[in-house]
């Protein structure tokens, strides 16, 4: 058994260094957000962001080019933020009650009589 002395500074900054090299070990890279999405990626990105939709779906969006896409090849790509664009323009604000909005246009008629 080897015993080593040395002072409390040193044997802290030797502690220090050594979990920083097993946290840097530990914990995966950050890595940048992809440009391009292939068609499953792209899929997957879209369900991951609320966006509920099938594999026939997304297919057919593509082959009716409805969905902002490019082809490399015969393999699709989608750019991220303009996939993300696309199925935010698709959805759709529920539409007002018509009854709720004559209601709403006859007590402003009367407010402004008053």
């Amino acid at each position: 058994m080897e015993f080593i002395v040395t002072s409390q500074e040193n044997l802290e900054a030797i502690v220090k260094n050594a979990v920083q090299q097993a946290i840097g070990v530990l914990t995966p890279k950050k890595s940048e957000p992809k440009k391009n999405l292939s068609f499953p990626e792209g899929l997957a990105f879209l369900n991951e962001n609320g966006y509920t939709v099938s594999k026939s779906q997304l297919y057919k969006a593509t082959m009716a080019d409805t969905v902002p896409c490019k082809h490399f090849g015969r393999k699709v790509v989608f750019s991220p933020d303009e996939l993300m664009e696309w199925a935010e323009g698709k959805t759709k604000r529920k539409a007002e009650n018509p009854v709720a909005a004559a209601v709403a246009k006859s007590a402003a008629k009367k407010m402004e009589k008053i």
